[in-house]
């Protein structure tokens, strides 16, 4: 896409050239924090320098501002790369008031992208779905990504040092740590992801998160060994994390045939729970400088 057609898909961002003033960054101070926060509250902080955001396609530039409209793109980037990563489809909303639109990526073969706008406005796309060349447009995702998370560090944001930003900064964009997927569709997954070792749960018997725990219990590296018959979902976490760390393995992959009989509540809290691992694990500070990045792949008829 030539850099002054503002009519095509495409979310750039103009870094701040200083930082911002102490007193007008978030302090931080409320911990845990995931990816999405931590998004909307780099932006904020964005919005506090002379950072600026331009957005547009579809026939027709956006108005885009930082703090609101660049905050609910970035919000899903994280997903979005991985979905590029994977060529799995993906819907990303944009909600803010007057924006008010939802993008579909798709990946017809391995070397384009569709991408389907449907607007909520009385504004219409046209057209409403554009082709791009998959590199083309995947370097330029991964642009915004290491732009934002070094735009974080000029502006003095303290959400800089968290979550995936410092891969960002350093060019790795690898996968999000929990990815779904229809359960025909895990082989393919599991062959893109190259893992270094695979860790495969049966849950075709699972319909709750009590037989999830026996399946993991059975299943994965535990250390130190669970003992005893009730359930505890942090015990669970902290062998779980010693048993993946212990391992020679440093970029495993855990995979669920499918969960699909979970409630969505249940299944926030699995995504919270792995989710959390995998930063624990991660962090080469907690991990005597020997980091895991385990990913976990989970099977859903309803992705």
């Amino acid at each position: 896409m030539p850099p002054d057609d503002r009519h095509r898909f495409h979310v750039r961002l103009r870094p701040p050239t200083a930082p911002a003033a102490p007193e007008a960054l978030d302090p931080l101070d409320e911990p845990p924090y995931d990816y999405p926060t931590l998004a909307l509250i780099g932006c904020a902080d964005l919005a506090a320098t002379d950072a600026t955001a331009e957005a547009g396609g579809f026939g027709a530039p956006w108005h885009f501002d930082v703090s609101y409209d660049l905050s609910a793109f970035l919000e899903e980037l994280d997903q979005l790369l991985t979905a590029f990563h994977d060529r799995t489809p993906h819907t990303l909303d944009l909600y803010p008031q007057g924006l008010e639109r939802t993008l579909a990526f798709a990946f017809p073969t391995p070397d384009l992208v569709t991408v389907h706008c449907a607007s909520r406005t009385d504004w219409t796309p046209s057209p409403s779905t554009e082709h791009h060349p998959y590199d083309q447009l995947h370097t330029q995702l991964t642009t915004l990504a290491h732009q934002f998370a070094t735009a974080l560090e000029t502006s003095g944001s303290r959400t800089a040092p968290h979550s995936t930003f410092p891969a960002w900064r350093a060019g790795r964009f690898a996968p999000t740590p929990v990815t779904y997927a229809p359960p025909d569709d895990l082989p393919r997954l599991l062959a893109a992801r190259a893992p270094t070792r695979h860790h495969h749960v049966d849950t075709t018997a699972v319909s709750s998160l009590d037989d999830l725990y026996d399946a993991i219990s059975r299943t994965l590296p535990l250390d130190p060994p669970l003992h005893g018959h009730v359930r505890s979902w942090d015990a669970l976490d902290d062998s779980l994390s010693g048993g993946l760390h212990e391992a020679p393995d440093r970029t495993p992959l855990i995979t669920f045939t499918d969960l699909t009989t979970l409630t969505t509540g249940e299944l926030r809290f699995l995504h919270d729970e792995f989710t959390s691992l995998a930063e624990t694990l991660a962090d080469p500070a907690l991990t005597q400088n020997r980091p895991t990045h385990v990913q976990f792949l989970i099977g859903r008829t309803d992705t």
